[in-house]
């Protein structure tokens, strides 16, 4: 009785020093955060629960013009010193183990069941479903930081719809694939309006009639040469 009570009792102080180190994480990471950037941003990382160390793992393994740090307020140069700084807090082991967690690759796909890719075929084809009902016949390029948001909220209320978890095509996949997709429209658009114009200009405007050619016709006449002049 006494052993089991001892043993409660050490898994619960374990159970507490976790919670304990957990919680002084938290609050060094808020403090880099104050360190780093101004209240604004602070505040959307807390809004948004980046204060505990899988989430700041979770954004070290993405790209530095990803969407979500659009969506915290950072630029691309505050995106790069927030990775450069933050990962001086973390192993390399662990960025790597995070970064091969949260990131789709063809090996992963190849992997899967005929039917999990058919799945994500028809995934892939509501995200266009959905991406043309949304921007119309807009083929945007999400170079600012407005669009970038916009974007990310797009893909964040289609994400239960399309997302894959077990796969890896999450809100990630599903931005990429939008700006594939638009990159893929405006070279057919591009393309479509080179043809139009080079077929325009090898048929003519119409209001100039094509100058006559004059063909020399030679005539053979016993003792006569004749040279007829044919207009075309």
């Amino acid at each position: 009785m006494t052993s089991d009570y001892s043993n409660k009792s050490n898994q619960s102080n374990g159970d507490n020093n976790l919670h304990a180190n957990n919680d002084n994480l938290s609050d060094v990471i808020t403090k880099k955060l104050e360190e780093l950037f101004d209240e604004a941003i602070v505040s959307k990382c807390k809004d948004e629960d980046v204060t505990y160390k899988e989430a700041i793992q979770d954004l070290l393994s993405k790209e530095a013009d990803s969407p979500i740090y659009t969506k915290l307020g950072l630029n691309y140069g505050k995106a790069i010193r927030f990775r450069n700084e933050f990962s001086k807090l973390f192993s390399p082991t662990t960025l790597t183990l995070a970064k091969g967690k949260n990131k789709r690759s063809m090996g992963k796909l190849e992997s899967c069941t005929p039917e999990m890719k058919r799945l994500y075929l028809q995934k892939r084809k509501r995200v266009v479903t959905l991406t043309k009902t949304h921007w119309k016949n807009d083929f945007p390029k999400f170079h600012t930081p407005e669009s970038k948001a916009e974007l990310l909220e797009f893909a964040e209320s289609i994400e239960q719809d399309c997302a894959i978890p077990g796969i890896g095509f999450g809100i990630d996949g599903i931005c990429d694939h939008i700006r594939s997709y638009f990159s893929e429209q405006r070279r057919y658009s591009k393309f479509r309006r080179s043809s139009e114009e080079s077929s325009d200009s090898s048929s003519g405007n119409g209001d100039t009639p094509p100058e006559p050619r004059m063909t020399m016709v030679c005539v053979a006449v016993p003792g006569l040469s004749m040279i007829i002049h044919s207009l075309h």
